[in-house]
């Protein structure tokens, strides 16, 4: 898999600052992007990247955040959310592939870590199988 940034995160201290994410939904088209300034801040989006996961979805994902935003995926394995590697993070997502593949790698203590960080602000984006994760 070709990656431009998805790296693991063991042992990285995530000490990080961040700028809301979120903007409220629009109904007009949005605004043509601007040039990032060069001095941009880079902000990291966490992504689940272990078992479970399948397809092309983590690829074209970091390609299109690679070249059109400010924000760069960073991998995390069901180990590193069980080990509260989410905290510093303010958004997860989970790609698809299998729902129940990716909460049996999880198990209990990652999925309720994954609760935790959205009862606490992050937010979560679930696609395809991701989304089925969140609605069990």
């Amino acid at each position: 898999m070709k990656r431009h940034t998805i790296q693991l995160v063991r042992g990285l201290s995530l000490a990080m600052a961040f700028t809301t994410l979120a903007a409220p939904p629009t109904l007009s088209a949005p605004p043509a992007r601007a040039e990032k300034p060069a001095d941009a801040k880079i902000i990291p989006v966490a992504m689940y990247v272990d078992q479970g996961v399948s397809g092309k979805g983590p690829e074209m994902l970091d390609d299109k955040f690679y070249k059109d935003t400010e924000f760069r995926i960073i991998g995390l394995r069901a180990s590193d959310i069980r080990e509260g590697k989410l905290k510093g993070f303010r958004v997860l997502i989970v790609p698809g592939g299998s729902g129940k593949g990716v909460a049996t790698a999880l198990g209990e203590e990652g999925r309720t870590a994954i609760k935790e960080f959205v009862e606490n602000g992050g937010t979560y984006v679930g696609i395809c199988a991701g989304c089925y994760l969140a609605s069990c």
